[in-house]
């Protein structure tokens, strides 16, 4: 079974994937008005702004899949670093934001550091040095 840590790491990130998905909703208008002002790019924009986001979305919930079924610590490593480098993106472009698209830039950001804590928290890391088992196993029965 999954230490607590890793259980509230799933839940917070699938929290912080639906608010990623209520960002876009409210800031959809604006890409496709910027995307949209320049009617010669704009195909090919839109285009690489899907590709952008099922590719990011990808890799986070490739990410997760490593670090919360496979118990892989260098996904864990992987997704600190890359949220780190996301936690001084949105540091650098708050400034840019409207009201909502704050709040919910300053909501998610704060679950995805929250689920980099319960990714160190002790029984996070033992399970990680256990592969995810729950050193409970008897191999000797297979010897």
């Amino acid at each position: 079974m999954k230490p607590r840590s890793i259980q509230m790491f799933d839940k917070l990130f699938w929290i912080s994937v639906i608010l990623g998905f209520v960002y876009l909703a409210v800031t959809w208008s604006d890409l496709s008005a910027e995307l949209e002002a320049e009617p010669e790019f704009a195909a090919i924009a839109f285009g690489a702004a899907i590709v952008g986001l099922v590719f990011g979305y990808g890799v986070s919930i490739l990410l997760w899949f490593l670090i919360s079924k496979k118990a892989n610590n260098v996904a864990r490593w992987i997704y600190i670093v890359l949220t780190a480098l996301g936690v001084v993106i949105t540091g650098v472009t708050l400034f840019e934001l409207s009201t909502n698209e704050l709040i919910i830039s300053i909501a998610q950001t704060a679950l995805t550091v929250a689920t980099i804590v319960f990714l160190v928290l002790p029984d996070a890391a033992a399970w990680f040095d256990r592969k995810g088992t729950d050193g409970q196993s008897d191999i000797s029965t297979f010897e």
